[in-house]
C-alpha cells in the first residue's frame, strides 16, 4: 500500500456529498464520521438542503486522546439519533479494537439505538479481495491483525490462495481464529524472501491504496479529495454507509460482526460504484 504523508496544511478538505440523482436516490439521512490526518480536533458541520437528504461530516483525529475521541463520536451518534439519521458510518481513523471495539461500544451502551452504526468492514474486505490479481497463488500479509485483515486472510485461504505471514505472533493469532477449518493449512509462517510481490517500488509489483471505490457519475459535489485518495474516489468505509442507506438494511455492522461480503460488494456495484484499477507497473 502506497502511503502518502501530508503536512497539516496539505491535508485535503473533504466536502459533504449530495444524493445520487437516480431512481435509487437516498431517501433517508446519512451521516459520516470522517477522519483526517490532522493534530487536534476539527469539526465541520454543514447542512445541504437537497431534497430529503442532509449530510453532516464530523472530522476527528487520531491524537492519542482515546476518551475524548470516543466522547465526541458518542455525542455525534446521539445527535444523529435525535435528528432521525438512519445510517452513521465510522471513518477509517474513528474505529478500532482498542478505540471503541469497531463501534460496538456505542451500540452496547445504547441498545435501543435506531440509527444504524456501520464500520464498513465487509466492503473494505471485498475491495481488497477484488483488487488481488486472479492468477495470484500466494500473498504476503504484513500489518496489524485487525477485523478487516483477519477476514481478508480467511477469505484468501478459503479461495485456495496461500497466505504467508512473517510474524510468528500474527501467525498464531490467525491460526487460532481459523479453528479446525481445513483451509487453515493455506496459512503459513514465512521467514524467507521468496514472495514476488513486495510493498516497494518495483516494476513487477502491484500497488494499491486503502480499500476504496470510484464514485458513480451521478454522485455530485465530490470534487475534493478524501484524505490521500484521488478525486472522486471514496474509502470503502464511506461507501459502505451510503450503500447501507440505499439498500435500507436494518442492522448494525460493527463490533466483531460483519455483513455478507459478496452481498455488500454486489450492492455497491449495482449502485454505480466501481472498483479501482490496479496499476501493473510503478511510475517510479
Amino acid at each position: 500500500m502506497a502511503l502518502h504523508h501530508f503536512a497539516p496544511s496539505q491535508v485535503p478538505h473533504v466536502h459533504p456529498i449530495v444524493p445520487l440523482s437516480s431512481p435509487h436516490s437516498i431517501q433517508n439521512q446519512l451521516l459520516t464520521i470522517h477522519s483526517m490526518l490532522l493534530r487536534g480536533i476539527d469539526f465541520t458541520n454543514s447542512d445541504y438542503r437537497h431534497g430529503p437528504y442532509q449530510n453532516t461530516i464530523f472530522n476527528t483525529t487520531c491524537n492519542g486522546k482515546r476518551g475524548s475521541i470516543n466522547a465526541l463520536i458518542e455525542e455525534a451518534i446521539l445527535e444523529a439519533e435525535e435528528k432521525g439519521v438512519k445510517v452513521l458510518s465510522l471513518g477509517l481513523l474513528n474505529q478500532g479494537e482498542d478505540l471503541n471495539r469497531y463501534g460496538e461500544l456505542y451500540v452496547q451502551k445504547y441498545p435501543r439505538l435506531k440509527t444504524k452504526v456501520v464500520d464498513g468492514s465487509s466492503l473494505a474486505v471485498a475491495a481488497v479481495l477484488n483488487s488481488i490479481p486472479k492468477a495470484a497463488t500466494q500473498v504476503l500479509h504484513r500489518g496489524n491483525i485487525s477485523k478487516v485483515a483477519s477476514a481478508v486472510v480467511l477469505n484468501l485461504c478459503q479461495r485456495g490462495i496461500q497466505v504467508a505471514v512473517p510474524s510468528e505472533d500474527d501467525y498464531k493469532k490467525l491460526k487460532k481464529s481459523f479453528g479446525i477449518r481445513s483451509d487453515r493449512n493455506n496459512l503459513i509462517l514465512s521467514k524467507s524472501y521468496s514472495i514476488k510481490t513486495w510493498l516497494k517500488l518495483r516494476r513487477d509489483c502491484f500497488y494499491h491504496s486503502i480499500p476504496a471505490m470510484a464514485a458513480p457519475a451521478s454522485l455530485e459535489n465530490v470534487d475534493s479529495c478524501e484524505n490521500w485518495l484521488p478525486r472522486r474516489v471514496m474509502s470503502a468505509w464511506r461507501v459502505a454507509g451510503i450503500v447501507h442507506s440505499l439498500e435500507g438494511w436494518d442492522e448494525h455492522e460493527c463490533g466483531y460482526t460483519m455483513s455478507d461480503i459478496d452481498k455488500v460488494w454486489q450492492a455497491s456495484i449495482q449502485h454505480g460504484f466501481k472498483p479501482l484499477a490496479v496499476a501493473t507497473h510503478s511510475k517510479f
